[in-house]
């Protein structure tokens, strides 16, 4: 049987979906890849272009980090937005690690005006400079560590003055009001972050006030936030990682120092409970703006999220808003 793209590009989806994405094991009953895969059919959306480097800056950037083990979900993450937000906020996407092929092939028949920065090319630019400005604690965990890219590579490699960020498991149901007005000043501007389910940093509340001087907001969750580039404090992350609860790799290290250095600044305001991050299912998504699927609800991003898109007509208007 010939193998055309599209079958090709459904048995890559099952491959990522069972074994990486969703960690499911080789010996479970298959579950259908064509909800996930089926945004693959749907038409390409034209983003704004990215100042130059000389240029006057964007006001909001879109950013998001992946691998190929990313590449599904994160077209429904960004096409989920820019339908429901009706805006062409330039887009850049971070491609984490070598295995990016998929990506460098399939995104740009999606968004053929995105950014796409490999990272051969961001360490060159981010290592040089956090070399240069002596960071070489940031340096150093940024290599044992990607997720340290949502902080680091952000504040750097960024071509607007505010940040929308989304990992690749969030979903949008609404238009995200919260993450496209702003208040006034880009001075008085917070920086703005989900709401978690559990406190789930590095330090306690306790430990931040007491040995590092901070206030530290709880809750906060890096999965979606907006920011204001110019106040993503590196030099106060590198002083952070100072502290021996900080200074070895942690899956919420990059989450902790988002908080403590917007907490620092009495900056840190959480999103309100319509962007949703629990672990219960839902029949509807009534109010819900977005969706977070985190790894103990991932498989619901398909059987609910993505079935609830699928069902109100989302396929056949994917694409930006008026």
């Amino acid at each position: 049987m010939k193998v055309t793209p599209s079958r090709r590009l459904m048995q890559f989806a099952r491959t990522l979906r069972r074994r990486v994405w969703q960690r499911v094991p080789a010996s479970q009953p298959e579950v259908a890849d064509e909800p996930l895969a089926a945004i693959l059919d749907t038409p390409p959306v034209i983003t704004a272009g990215h100042a130059s480097d000389d240029g006057e800056s964007a006001p909001i950037g879109v950013h998001t980090l992946g691998s190929d083990a990313h590449l599904l979900p994160m077209l429904w993450t960004l096409k989920s937005f820019y339908h429901f937000a009706g805006v062409r906020f330039p887009l850049t996407i971070h491609l984490q690690g070598q295995n990016t092929t998929e990506m460098r092939r399939v995104l740009p028949l999606h968004f053929p005006q995105a950014r796409l920065v490999t990272q051969d090319e961001s360490d060159a630019v981010v290592e040089a400079w956090l070399r240069e400005a002596g960071l070489l604690r940031l340096l150093a965990m940024r290599r044992q560590l990607f997720l340290m890219m949502k902080l680091i590579d952000l504040r750097l490699l960024a071509r607007s003055t505010m940040v929308l960020y989304f990992d690749s498991d969030v979903l949008f149901f609404r238009r995200p009001h919260e993450l496209l007005d702003r208040s006034g000043a880009l001075a008085a501007e917070p920086h703005l972050y989900m709401r978690d389910l559990y406190p789930s940093y590095c330090v306690t509340p306790a430990q931040a006030a007491a040995d590092l001087g901070v206030e530290l907001v709880p809750f906060a969750n890096s999965g979606l936030m907006r920011l204001v580039t110019e106040r993503i404090d590196l030099d106060a992350c590198e002083r952070f990682l100072s502290h021996p609860l900080l200074a070895q790799p942690h899956w919420h290290l990059e989450q902790t120092l988002h908080a403590l250095y917007a907490s620092a600044q009495h900056g840190l305001k959480l999103l309100p409970d319509t962007y949703v991050l629990d672990n219960d299912p839902r029949s509807e998504m009534d109010g819900v703006v977005a969706r977070h699927y985190t790894s103990p609800i991932r498989r619901l991003l398909t059987s609910e999220g993505i079935a609830h898109l699928v069902s109100a007509g989302f396929l056949g208007t994917a694409t930006i808003g008026e």
